[in-house]
């Protein structure tokens, strides 16, 4: 039997891709492809236990020490702390009380762990298991006898009760996993095409969208990429490319652009005499045409430089959460006695941010700096780089009144 599960969508198709060419696998005619979901995976996982599942791993690896200094008991106290979750709805408060959140960054990472107990428990107890079983998070991709079929769905339900299995068969000797779809041939041999759904739109990153002319090369490149790697067939492979092609046409992307990405002599290569040592690098929102003039400064320093976009349809118009009233919000307090006579004061500093005088602060944040002691353990720059590049940063602002350009002084 192979047993595999994937921590990323890469991983699990391309796994699934080398197993079917690597072992020549194929499905006889008593067999069948067969895929798994969970329903609502994130909020049905009990948390209370997946943390003994996590405080079991922990305690029976050897290697902890060597990766921290924290004991088992208190690293599952802390996800006990960010496991618990509050909410808004209709101006009431609500606490989270099964199942991990959508959205937490630790909710994959437990369910999965999860995941894999139950998995591992599911096949090693079934009469009948499945011949190869492919997982990524709560989809699967297996394949079991045809008579054994209802018994494992039936199996995999009972275990759980928190965990329920839902199921789909093959559909016209061809079954969808992730992007992959795994088409079964005549002679009942496998081969893996790109699986798209019939609501999918080709709409990918438009290139005269404001976004560095690297996020787009990368953008051809990756969906050529997955051809490569993912379509089993030559000349399945070709018409994948083809419908790329004619994808990002209509996308915009000039045959230039095209060529550019998918030309191998064109692709970076790391030379070792050649390249600068790396110091770190710096993630900042993309403005077109003055970041691409900060990357090539910051490069004479050995930063890399990242970009983000600023203003996203995300962003402006998704509003997911209640917003609460300012009046509702209070802080952390103590209690504070007042002896007769004291009152309290408040200050503020009116416009702080635009009454600094900027070029005051250098020689501050370069003693600052300077006198920090644990500075190098967290950055390869010397102090003296690290004014500069703010210097460059915080000097090189620019807004747009009523058409035209200024700079802020």
């Amino acid at each position: 039997m192979v047993f595999f599960h994937a921590s990323d969508r890469i991983t699990a198709r391309v796994a699934l891709t080398d197993t079917w060419q690597d072992q020549n696998q194929r499905v006889e005619e008593e067999e069948e492809l067969r895929s798994y979901d969970v329903s609502a995976l994130f909020t049905s996982v009990p948390v209370d236990k997946a943390l003994r599942i996590v405080r079991s791993r922990l305690e029976q690896d050897s290697a902890l020490g060597d990766r921290t200094e924290l004991t088992p008991d208190q690293i599952v106290r802390l996800c006990e702390t960010c496991l618990k979750q509050y909410f808004i709805y209709n101006g009431d408060y609500y606490e989270q009380l099964h199942g991990a959140a959508m959205g937490l960054p630790l909710s994959p990472i437990l369910c999965n762990i999860y995941m894999e107990d139950l998995e591992q428990r599911d096949i090693a107890t079934a009469p009948h298991p499945p011949l190869w079983w492919f997982r990524y998070v709560d989809d699967t991709h297996c394949k079991l006898k045809k008579c054994h079929s209802q018994e494992f769905t039936d199996h995999l339900n009972s275990l759980d009760k928190d965990i329920k299995f839902t199921t789909e068969g093959e559909e016209n000797d061809s079954l969808a996993f992730l992007d992959t779809l795994t088409v079964i041939q005549p002679d009942r041999s496998i081969k893996v095409t790109i699986y798209r759904k019939s609501t999918h739109t080709d709409q990918y990153l438009n290139f005269s969208s404001i976004h560095p002319i690297d996020h787009k090369l990368r953008v051809i490149r990756t969906l050529y990429h997955r051809a490569d790697t993912v379509v089993t067939n030559l000349q399945d492979r070709e018409d994948e490319k083809a419908h790329v092609n004619n994808a990002l046409v209509k996308c915009g992307y000039p045959k230039w652009a095209l060529d550019k990405a998918t030309d191998p002599k064109t692709h970076k290569t790391s030379d070792v005499g050649d390249k600068r040592p790396n110091k770190g690098h710096v993630v900042l929102p993309y403005t077109k045409g003055t970041s691409e003039a900060i990357r090539r400064t910051f490069s004479n320093y050995g930063v890399s430089v990242f970009f983000k976009p600023t203003h996203t349809l995300g962003q402006i118009l998704v509003s997911p959460k209640d917003k609460t009233d300012k009046k509702d919000i209070t802080g952390p307090a103590r209690q504070i006695r007042l002896q007769p006579g004291d009152i309290l004061v408040s200050f503020d500093v009116v416009s702080s941010f635009t009454n600094v005088p900027i070029d005051d602060t250098w020689e501050i944040t370069g003693d600052a700096l300077q006198r920090d002691p644990s500075f190098d353990q967290r950055t390869r720059l010397f102090w003296n780089e690290v004014v500069d590049l703010t210097k460059l940063y915080l000097t090189s602002t620019y807004f747009k009144w009523e058409g035209k350009f200024y700079e802020q002084k």
